[in-house]
């Protein structure tokens, strides 16, 4: 259908996602400036991502990353019906715009799934559908996407979600965090999305949960795979990354209402993180919409 082009994100319009059913024999090389998730509804085919090839089957599914570059061809004399589920990373949450890596789009905060504890890389796998679940959320997506009920958009969003971290826990390291380390991370991260934007320092943590403060250090550490200050820093980069694309506040502004009292020092901690500085960030905002849309912070 396609020849080794590439799909760029006018191709899904306003709406930033489109889940488009096929039955046939082939699909040529192409590739595709938002996200893919395929799932083989019947038949039996080869799947070529980047080179390298896969047998995929009814009930399989597999997630496309940006810059990657693939092909379908039928095993069998028979069409395969497939369904494609293209998305903008935005189309989950407006501070994803511009996000060109699924593991970024794991660390986002409405899905805040840590991708060190994965034990594959999720674009460049195949998953099977063993229960039927995500076949009948992708059904109900499609049912949403036919009907535009009232916030038919918000109910696809939240069936994405789903099926992303249902994918996620098939590939997700069991051991990655003992119980009592999961403990611990949880309550010390609870603690920093309530007091982010303040001084606080794991040794204050530890007073105030009664822990000696190198084995808090080491529990953390051991329980989410990073140092409590570099779990710190990425979090209020992440904030200063919503705060930039929805509000029209100023570097210095965001960079206080994130903790930092130095504005060059965020936005070296954004351009670290993110991969953008604030300003390209806004700048992008401009390109991209115009404005600014005020949120509650």
């Amino acid at each position: 259908m396609y020849n080794d082009v590439i799909l760029d994100r006018s191709f899904l319009g306003e709406e930033k996602v489109f889940l488009l059913p096929h039955k046939q024999k082939s699909f040529n090389y192409h590739g595709h400036d938002f996200f893919e998730l395929t799932y083989i509804l019947d038949g039996h085919m080869e799947h070529v991502l980047d080179g390298v090839s896969y047998e995929v089957n009814s009930g399989d599914y597999f997630i496309v990353d940006y810059g990657s570059k693939h092909l379908y061809r039928s095993l069998t004399d028979s069409d395969v019906e497939y369904v494609d589920c293209l998305f903008l990373p935005e189309f989950l949450d407006r501070t994803l715009s511009g996000t060109r890596s699924f593991s970024l789009l794991l660390d986002h905060y409405l899905l805040h799934f840590d991708f060190r504890r994965l034990i594959g890389e999720p674009t460049g796998m195949t998953f099977h559908d063993d229960d039927g679940e995500v076949r009948e959320i992708i059904q109900k997506m499609m049912r949403e996407q036919d009907e535009k009920k009232a916030a038919y958009r918000e109910v696809m969003r939240t069936y994405l979600m789903q099926i992303i971290l249902i994918t996620m826990r098939k590939i997700s390291s069991g051991e990655a965090m003992p119980a009592q380390n999961d403990r611990i991370c949880e309550q010390v991260m609870d603690y920093v999305a309530e007091h982010y934007a303040e001084d606080i320092t794991l040794g204050a943590i530890a007073d105030g949960m009664h822990y000696c403060l190198s084995y808090l250090s080491r529990a953390f550490k051991n329980g989410s795979g990073d140092t409590f200050m570099s779990y710190l820093k990425k979090y209020r980069a992440m904030q200063g990354y919503r705060l930039i694309m929805n509000t029209d506040k100023s570097i210095y502004e965001i960079a206080s209402l994130v903790g930092y009292s130095d504005a060059k020092y965020f936005s070296g901690q954004v351009k670290k993180y993110i991969g953008r500085s604030p300003r390209e960030l806004r700048e992008q905002v401009r390109r991209e919409r115009g404005g600014y849309k005020q949120v509650r912070v």
